[in-house]
């Protein structure tokens, strides 16, 4: 694999760290902001008011499991170490088809590098479990769709 594929994984890979920390900040921000809210509102006793305030820490809890599962997501794309050649598909690889681009790694949805459009998928997800140790030239078959791997970086 020579120099530029390996300059394009790399950015990849950043791409996807940098989007996963902007929406683990989003989401930080707007549980603050609840939470404040939730310490600044009228500390009126009427059922009303604790009802709001119970639906505010109802969503605040279900957002920590979001940003626990981001912040994991976060320190996997961060120990990234390898961006070694590769010839079959495997964690850490991108791979190139006739129906798109795919960076196995952690989910997210389709996002853009220099031009180029990826989806991220993790080894958990039935795409990697259907293109799993293909290689390039490989063909497959994927929800009623014909995949060709074009290319394994």
């Amino acid at each position: 694999m020579n120099e530029e594929k390996l300059k394009e994984k790399h950015k990849v890979f950043e791409a996807l760290l940098g989007r996963k920390k902007e929406e683990f900040s989003k989401i930080s921000k707007y549980q603050q902001e609840q939470l404040n809210s939730i310490n600044e509102a009228d500390l009126d006793q009427s059922e009303m008011i604790e009802n709001q305030r119970e639906n505010m820490m109802r969503e605040m809890r279900t957002e920590s499991q979001s940003l626990d599962h981001l912040k994991s997501e976060i320190n996997y794309l961060e120990d990234f170490q390898s961006f070694s050649a590769k010839t079959e598909v495997g964690p850490s690889t991108i791979i190139k088809t006739n129906i798109g681009n795919f960076v196995v790694a952690v989910p997210e949805h389709l996002f853009g590098v220099d031009g180029n459009e990826y989806t991220g998928i993790s080894t958990k997800s039935p795409a990697y479990e259907a293109m799993v140790g293909k290689k390039a030239g490989d063909k497959l078959k994927f929800n009623g769709q014909d995949v060709e791997i074009k290319e394994v970086v």
